[in-house]
């Protein structure tokens, strides 16, 4: 690789972007962080959006499967950047982080709660809170103690069972409640590491610097990543990845498949809270065209799972969708290896057919995302 390009692209790699702003509200952000650590919203009473996503473990647990009030069938994503992304979850399955935030909430294994026991809790615990914020608590009227869409048997029941002006004045403050935890989550930086020090001493043209900050197996694992290792076919861009899914030929960990995207297509316009439906803050039609093309283009890849960010994922073992590796090493070994996917279609090339020294320069380089102790929780101003 000519060294201009190297340069290009390290910068590329390295170039952490302002563009996803915080909310507007000055106050949101300290209502979503109240909003993401209170364990009330759950049917126990001890699970909160902070019991899965830790601050003090790149927010997410280093389990192989979440853990809430009951047990998760796929990991707890970390947070860091998550602002950047246009569909959330492994699979996809929403396509803003507001959204996101609601659906843990309501899902049985997580947090067990349900939609009109969560606006109670509002009401009764942040009303002045939410009016800051987002003008006038809605008149409810009488709920039932507990209801929602979706639910069993009685609490669905329950929910039909209201007007419709009380379904609005509910999903009205339910939307609104993940908005003001996204607001907190988009607090939530993109580590710096050394990494980035080596690039920026590179782009500056200080050879010396550089020399000093990564040691020459570590710069000969980056020249890998970018090379013969193809890690940027889907590990590039300032997070170290692109975002979108694949199917890599992941082992199963259940008897069950796990069909990935594919549950996508049809749970985006099936859902009230997507990006084009009424308590969206959108504004356009055009912000959603990604939505609108994943939805339109028919069949996604069974089995593809989103790509994780790399800042950090030495430190977030177990690796993969459901932790299927234990080690760094046993990720690379997997790529090296490239396997047939055991359902659907797998993306990977033919072996790369590493040598061992090269699978161990490349491991040093992921070593160089490592997150400092003290960046462990770092979040922007």
């Amino acid at each position: 690789m000519k060294p201009t390009v190297a340069l290009a692209t390290l910068a590329f790699l390295s170039s952490l972007s302002t563009a996803a702003a915080l909310d507007p509200y000055w106050t949101v952000e300290e209502l979503g962080s109240e909003l993401f650590a209170d364990a009330r919203f759950s049917a126990n009473g001890l699970v909160s959006c902070a019991s899965c996503h830790m601050a003090v473990n790149q927010f997410q647990d280093g389990l192989p499967a979440g853990h809430g009030i009951g047990d998760g069938n796929r990991r707890t994503m970390a947070l860091a950047g998550a602002s950047y992304n246009m569909f959330f979850f492994w699979d996809g399955r929403k396509d803003s982080q507001w959204s996101q935030a609601l659906g843990p909430l309501e899902n049985p294994v997580e947090h067990g709660a349900d939609r009109t026991m969560i606006v109670k809790l509002i009401a009764a615990n942040y009303r002045a809170d939410y009016e800051a914020v987002f003008g006038s608590f809605p008149e409810l009227g009488s709920l039932p103690e507990h209801a929602m869409p979706g639910g069993t048997p009685d609490v669905t029941a329950a929910w039909d069972q209201m007007t419709p002006e009380q379904q609005n004045a509910v999903n009205t403050v339910f939307s609104n409640m993940g908005k003001a935890i996204a607001a907190f989550e988009r607090t939530i930086a993109p580590p710096r590491t050394r990494f980035d020090a080596y690039a920026a001493a590179l782009a500056a043209n200080d050879a010396e610097l550089a020399g000093t900050i990564f040691t020459e197996q570590e710069s000969s694992g980056l020249r890998l990543f970018l090379g013969n290792g193809d890690c940027v076919r889907c590990h590039a861009g300032p997070q170290f990845t692109d975002t979108n899914f694949h199917n890599i030929a992941l082992p199963k960990t259940s008897a069950e498949t796990d069909a990935g995207l594919v549950v996508a297509a049809e749970a985006i316009p099936a859902d009230p809270f997507n990006c084009k439906g009424d308590f969206s803050d959108a504004g356009t039609p055009r912000v959603c065209l990604k939505a609108s093309f994943m939805q339109d283009e028919g069949a996604q890849p069974l089995g593809a799972f989103k790509t994780p960010p790399l800042r950090g994922v030495s430190q977030r073992p177990p690796f993969m969708h459901t932790g299927q590796f234990t080690t760094i090493r046993d990720v690379l070994v997997h790529y090296n290896d490239a396997p047939k996917a055991e359902y659907g279609i797998g993306e990977l090339p033919q072996p790369l057919k590493l040598t061992e020294q090269q699978l161990l320069d490349l491991e040093a380089f992921l070593l160089t995302l490592n997150v400092e102790e003290t960046a462990a929780a770092q979040t922007a101003p």
